[in-house]
């Protein structure tokens, strides 16, 4: 079976003279090339990462050729620059209750990241990364994390390094408070507060909106175009003291962050899992940001 997906093609061992003998002695299930290893790792959507997670060891291969014919030719001669087997135990979601984080699992789960949803301190012990989500007011999501006795644990981990990720409400929770509930403590982990939209503008914002990240550099951005559209959902954003916090702007009737980086803690005021082709671009460089860094779990 030949699959042709956008910019790269992905051989199964039963396509032409491929033979699954072969294949197994390389070590791989099936083969996926293109021009450059970034673009058969990731895909169109994550195709051999998709493959990864339903078990298949996938040998990526870069290859520059104007035919079939010559991709064929090719595998005899060819050699596996990376067998990827997905990116496994390394990120833990909290689940709190505010809102939808299933979508946030699906959405790493899509591009071959799996994770674990989880309250439980004993669990969140053995990862070394943590995705705090949240939909809904910022007074009632501290009154869940202090429930269960997450507020202090969080700011532990925040300490001991662990690599932590908010989104939407989960990053207006870093700050130390919001217009929203003035009378609750936030994390506080970047200085700044939580601010409304101006009332000339329809709040919440719901819907599509340009992203502009900060510098070149930035791992979380790459293979991003500058201005790409990415799903909002919010009525408050944040407003951090320090402008080196930022990491991602966007502009709705004012000029407000997208994003947040502080060290270890990184902010997405937008919802990646539900951003399409560039949001699930982003969860791939969350993962794989992490797993070069070695923050893996048990």
């Amino acid at each position: 079976m030949f699959k042709p997906i956008a910019n790269l093609q992905v051989f199964y061992p039963s396509f032409f003279c491929i033979s699954g003998e072969r294949m197994k002695k390389m070590g791989v299930d099936l083969l996926a090339f293109g021009a450059h290893p970034d673009d058969v790792e990731i895909g169109a959507g994550g195709i051999v990462t998709k493959h990864a997670v339903m078990g298949y060891k996938c040998g990526i291969v870069a290859a520059s050729a104007a035919s079939d014919q010559l991709l064929t030719a090719y595998f005899f001669r060819v050699k596996i620059l990376h067998i990827f087997g997905g990116v496994k135990g390394m990120i833990a979601i909290i689940d709190y209750g505010m809102g939808n984080i299933t979508s946030v699992s699906n959405g790493f789960s899509y591009v071959g990241i799996n994770t674990v949803l989880t309250d439980d301190i004993a669990v969140l012990n053995r990862y070394r990364t943590i995705v705090l989500p949240g939909v809904g007011a910022f007074g009632s999501a501290m009154v869940e994390l202090r429930r269960k006795g997450l507020v202090d644990y969080l700011k532990e981990r925040q300490k001991d390094g662990t690599i932590i990720l908010g989104i939407c409400l989960g990053l207006q929770l870093f700050f130390p408070q919001s217009e929203e509930d003035p009378g609750f403590e936030g994390l506080g982990f970047l200085p700044g507060e939580v601010v409304r939209f101006p009332e000339s503008v329809k709040v919440p914002q719901m819907g599509w909106n340009r992203v502009y990240f900060s510098g070149s550099g930035e791992p979380l951005a790459a293979g991003i175009p500058e201005g790409s559209h990415f799903y909002f959902a919010n009525s408050y954003y944040a407003s951090p003291q320090q402008k080196e916090h930022l990491l991602a702007r966007s502009n709705y009737e004012v000029v407000f962050p997208a994003a947040v980086r502080k060290e270890n803690v990184y902010g997405l005021q937008f919802h990646p899992e539900k951003s399409g082709e560039m949001g699930l671009r982003l969860l791939y460089n969350f993962g794989r940001m992490v797993r070069d860094a070695g923050y893996t779990g048990d």
